[in-house]
């Protein structure tokens, strides 16, 4: 049996280093491709995303900035939806042991009293709400709409969507962002001569800019 089972971990181990590079690997949420400002100088809804250590803003063009021309306005709606997803599976009229029972099968939900616990063990007394916060976003997976609707009138000033603690997969080139289990963005990452872009599903480039728009 001993002879058996050693024979049987040496063929996974064979079959493991035959897999293909290009599948698709989940990434650490610090594990970003690229970081900084990527952005489009296109008339488009979104118009570049921020990369940092734990989230990806979604920059929108400010509501004094669209017009008839505007395309893809629809992407705002599309966000929404799929973050809707993530709840609309749910059955109001599950008891908390079923409702449990669905947030195990159905949600990659972190473990709150961990990030809790971690976070609580980086508290300095010279921090503030906004710093603590941050702690938790940075562990919390989650896209936050609040400064969706907001009323913005200079055209520096952009209004946003944050994915906090998004996990990304990647084949090659190709990076898949999902919340929990939700797929939210998708991009193809290139790099030449020009500078470095990345291409949504719509087929729009955005460029890496050094600075914030």
């Amino acid at each position: 049996m001993k002879k058996f089972m050693l024979i049987l971990v040496a063929m996974l181990l064979s079959l493991t280093l035959l897999l293909p590079q290009s599948q698709v690997v989940a990434q650490e949420n610090t594990d970003f491709p690229y970081k900084g400002y990527y952005l489009t100088e296109e008339n488009r809804m979104i118009q570049g995303f921020v990369f940092d250590d734990a989230s990806i803003m979604i920059l929108l063009r400010p509501e004094n900035q669209r017009d008839d021309e505007t395309k893809n306005t629809e992407r705002l709606f599309e966000l929404l939806n799929n973050y809707q997803g993530l709840t609309g599976m749910i059955d109001p009229t599950m008891d908390a042991d079923e409702f449990k029972k669905w947030q195990e099968e159905n949600l990659n939900l972190p473990d709150y009293a961990q990030i809790y616990t971690e976070v609580a063990a980086q508290i300095t007394p010279e921090m503030t709400r906004q710093d603590i916060d941050a702690l938790i976003d940075a562990q919390d997976p989650h896209i936050d709409f609040a400064n969706v609707h907001h009323n913005f009138n200079a055209p520096s000033d952009y209004q946003f969507i944050t994915l906090h603690a998004p996990t990304i997969e990647r084949s090659q080139d190709l990076w898949l962002v999902k919340i929990q289990t939700q797929r939210i963005l998708r991009f193809e990452y290139e790099e030449d001569s020009d500078g470095e872009t990345i291409t949504d599903d719509y087929g729009v480039t955005y460029t890496k800019s050094d600075t914030m728009p």
